[in-house]
């Protein structure tokens, strides 16, 4: 009977023990576990996140090719009004074709591509700028008939760009990376400070097809001059050395002086 009792109390006293210790490595292993689950949640959040931002950055490099044929189109379109149809007659349905082109590849990304995971934002100006968009078989049409004065021609497509250009700026506000962000808002400021001139080229080639300035055009000539210099000068800082490098190295020359 004694060692009966002295069996069970040893035995008791190794299922306390062993109870201590379970405590003792469970506690530990579920730490490590937890942490180990957090990290990877925020891990795949990051993830997801870059994933997103390189999906705007792809959006924003097809707008960008966009409004650089619109720009080009809204030149052409000026000299064209201005010149009452004399010059750009042969130029402006060729620039017509090459933003068609510019327009279908966009179209692609978009049909492709759930960009409404970027933000919220960016859905809202991308339905702004598509709107604007569908107007401009209409405008061509008012264009080629004379039915539109040059002014008019000139804002449909400056309003466009713009509200286009500003998908750059949002698709910068998705990025939690310093480096990127600065990256973003350098190519944003170089994208707008571009627009301005393709204004002022457009602002000119109507001024030369009349041989003269319109009703305050002059004004809006030096403005948007000023424009383009404030803009390039946030690019320059916010601008990679690499890209501030290219740029130095780009726009030098006989045509840009």
């Amino acid at each position: 009977l004694f060692d009966v009792r002295q069996f069970l109390s040893r035995m008791k006293w190794f299922e306390l023990i062993k109870s201590k210790i379970i405590i003792l490595v469970v506690i530990p292993v579920l730490s490590i576990l937890l942490l180990s689950a957090k990290i990877i949640s925020s891990d795949s959040d990051k993830l997801e996140q870059y994933e997103h931002l390189e999906m705007g950055v792809f959006l924003t490099t097809k707008i960008s090719s966009l409004v650089h044929e619109t720009q080009k189109e809204r030149g052409a379109t000026a000299g064209f009004i201005g010149s009452k149809g004399k010059k750009f007659k042969e130029i402006l349905p060729k620039q017509r074709t090459l933003t068609n082109t510019r327009i279908k590849e966009l179209k692609e990304f978009l049909s492709n591509n759930d960009t409404s995971v970027i933000s919220k934002d960016l859905v809202i100006a991308l339905d702004k700028s598509l709107k604007q968009l569908e107007r401009i078989s209409q405008i061509r049409k008012d264009v080629s008939s004379f039915n539109i004065s040059g002014k008019k021609a000139i804002g449909y497509y400056t309003n466009m760009n713009g509200l286009f250009l500003s998908i750059a700026a949002e698709v910068s506000k998705v990025s939690s990376s310093p480096s990127i962000t600065n990256q973003l808002v350098a190519y944003s400021n170089f994208l707008l400070s571009k627009e301005r001139a393709g204004v002022e080229r457009a602002v000119g080639a109507n001024t030369l097809a009349k041989d003269g300035f319109g009703p305050g055009m002059r004004i809006k000539f030096n403005d948007l001059i000023a424009a383009q210099n404030s803009f390039m000068s946030n690019f320059l800082q916010y601008a990679s050395p690499d890209a501030r490098e290219f740029y130095k190295k780009t726009l030098v020359g006989n045509d840009v002086n």
